[in-house]
């Protein structure tokens, strides 16, 4: 369970996993890396749709990113 409620989810009582940012550029290299293998294996749909969604996730990553930068960290701060 993530969030950002402190050291323990108020709701469940269990200790808070910290927030991973790096999440999001592992599912872009990800997908990345399966529309080469299927670009590379001829299926030419899955390469393309993977590429897509690849573009997407690490655009979303990118306007995450530079939100985080502009606030300086304070929109991530505990309660």
């Amino acid at each position: 369970m993530q969030c950002t409620m402190g050291n323990w989810h108020e709701a469940c009582k269990i200790p808070c996993e910290p927030l991973k940012p790096h999440i999001m550029i592992r599912w872009v290299i990800t997908f990345l890396i399966i529309a080469l293998v299927a670009g590379v294996l001829g299926f030419g749909v899955l390469a393309s749709a993977a590429a897509g969604i690849a573009k997407i996730v690490f655009y979303i990553f990118l306007v995450l990113l530079v939100i985080s930068l502009l606030f300086g960290g304070s929109i991530w701060k505990k309660a």
